[in-house]
């Protein structure tokens, strides 16, 4: 059964970058939310949506063994999708 919950892309990346218990974070990676302007609300599973961006941070800190992992999205009118982004060095 999917559970279709209105949520903010703000609120569930900015859960993970306050670091969330096993993402494996070490003292050397700082997470950085560069998630800034409003973007609209989306209708998503809200267990899956949740798991999707656990996912991509976990990933991008594994293969980080110092520096920065930084989210950020956006929303393209012209296409009406939301893109979001993770970047590390």
């Amino acid at each position: 059964v999917m559970l279709l919950v209105g949520k903010s892309i703000q609120e569930r990346m900015g859960k993970l970058t306050t670091g969330p218990a096993g993402l494996g974070i070490r003292p050397k990676i700082q997470l950085i939310n560069q998630i800034r302007s409003p973007l609209p609300l989306i209708e998503a599973d809200e267990h899956r949506c949740t798991q999707l961006f656990y996912n991509l941070v976990a990933n991008a800190v594994k293969f980080t063994h110092e520096g920065t992992v930084e989210s950020s999205a956006s929303y393209d009118d012209s296409e009406e999708k939301l893109v979001v982004r993770i970047k590390d060095t």
